[in-house]
């Protein structure tokens, strides 16, 4: 069984993402940080499902919104890499060249994001202005307003943005809190705890582990991988 952990503050995840799919092995690569958690599932030769949430909600966004996030939102994140089985949800169509295009489109803009300190649990809400500051010109785009519109103090970011394009989303998000407009409760309200039998299916779910295929030498595997993540390990 190859096992590769390490950080994306050594390889960014578009790369990594690359280096694994190469592989052409079944795999389950998990990223994690304090406050969120993204989950790829791959294929011998691309990924196939990608989820991306908390610990508690792994799955608050699916497919590429998913890879977006990692990418955008979990660039210092560490990182471990088994052997596993295909989920049963597949929610990426995209082909390794074009994924691989796309997620590195989107990495010179996540350095301007590193500033983001709301997790896609928090709820915005409208700041309340009185006196002087109530009479402040504030210039808002036409996306930054849509999002306006649809903040009501009980929406979470995650569901403020469904269906959009996530970088541009989150943008807006930032701007608007910018120039005050909205504010971000980060002590959002989650939902019960998993009973123990929904804990043992999801842990079920990402811990099964199959051995690589029987035409590839595990230990050219880690070495190809511990010499193009520093500071990976390989086991």
């Amino acid at each position: 069984m190859l096992e590769l952990t390490g950080s994306l503050e050594s390889v960014d995840f578009p790369k990594l993402l690359s280096l694994l799919t190469g592989l052409q092995q079944s795999g389950y690569l998990r990223m994690s940080s304090s406050a969120s958690v993204g989950e790829v599932f791959l294929e011998p030769g691309r990924a196939v499902a990608a989820f991306f949430g908390t610990a508690r909600e792994p799955e608050l966004l699916r497919g590429i919104s998913a890879l977006e996030a990692v990418v955008l939102l979990l660039p210092r994140a560490r990182f471990v890499y088994t052997g596993a089985p295909a989920p049963s949800e597949r929610n990426i169509e995209l082909a390794s060249d074009e994924l691989s295009k796309h997620l590195s489109s989107l990495l010179e803009p996540s350095e301007a994001l590193k500033r983001v300190d709301f997790p896609l649990t928090a709820i915005p809400s409208i700041v309340s202005t009185t006196g002087h500051e109530s009479e402040e010109v504030v210039l808002l785009t036409r996306t930054s307003l849509y999002l306006l519109t649809r903040i009501d103090g009980r929406r979470r970011v995650h569901e403020l943005i469904q269906g959009q394009p996530l970088l541009p989303a989150i943008q807006h998000l930032l701007e608007l809190k910018r120039q005050r407009v909205i504010c971000f409760d980060t002590a959002a309200s989650y939902p019960p705890k998993k009973s123990t039998s929904d804990a043992d299916a999801s842990i079920a779910r990402t811990a099964t582990i199959t051995a690589p295929a029987e035409n590839a030498s595990p230990s050219r595997l880690r070495l190809l991988l511990e010499r193009a993540i520093p500071g990976g390990a390989a086991q």
